[in-house]
């Protein structure tokens, strides 16, 4: 008589893991809604009337990203970053082999998308102050220009320490040795 091997007790998840596959899930689905939500605002501004831009000649200059392709493509990064985003935070919490692999990826992938991102902003930005600027003329205070730099460098600098140190976090924690054991890497 043959008796089955004994089942191989399943490793507990690693607490990082579970943390940031929750969070994973949690943000993910948040940027796939703000996705979403871009899509469906995006034809609104196509019906904004000359008349409300010339009330407001800066509004232009808001309209011109929406109009260029560097909003598309800032959402088709969003919603690519949001669903890798998701489904590897699903993967870590449900201890799914591909799941870690899948979760560093989405790290990767989301460094990348914040810090492109960061830089489309700030140039975009730097754009909108300088139709401010052409258009406000001389009622520009004098350091008008040097607060909207400083206020732009300085979330860029939050943007890329935060991020960067988050991201890198989750990308050292995921590659541990017990981490990669508990999902079969």
């Amino acid at each position: 008589m043959t008796t089955a091997p004994p089942p191989v007790p399943r490793t507990a998840r690693p607490t990082g893991a579970g943390v940031i596959g929750m969070l994973y899930m949690i943000f993910g689905g948040l940027g796939f809604l703000g996705s979403v939500i871009g899509v469906a605002v995006v034809p609104l501004f196509g019906r904004i009337s000359e008349e409300v831009v010339q009330s407001d000649p800066t509004l232009e200059a808001y309209l011109d990203l929406f109009a260029s392709p560097i909003f598309p493509l800032m959402l088709a990064m969003t919603l690519v970053q949001s669903a890798l985003a998701t489904a590897g935070g699903f993967g870590l919490w449900t201890m799914k082999p591909w799941g870690r692999r899948l979760g560093e990826t989405a790290t990767w992938v989301w460094l990348g998308t914040t810090l492109l991102t960061t830089a489309i902003s700030y140039t975009w930005v730097q754009d909108i102050l300088a139709a401010t600027v052409e258009l406000e003329g001389e009622s520009v205070p004098a350091g008008f220009e040097a607060m909207i730099n400083a206020i732009t460098v300085g979330s860029i600098v939050f943007n890329v320490i935060l991020y960067g140190g988050l991201f890198g976090w989750a990308i050292y924690y995921l590659r541990k040795p017990h981490v990669k054991a508990a999902y079969g890497d």
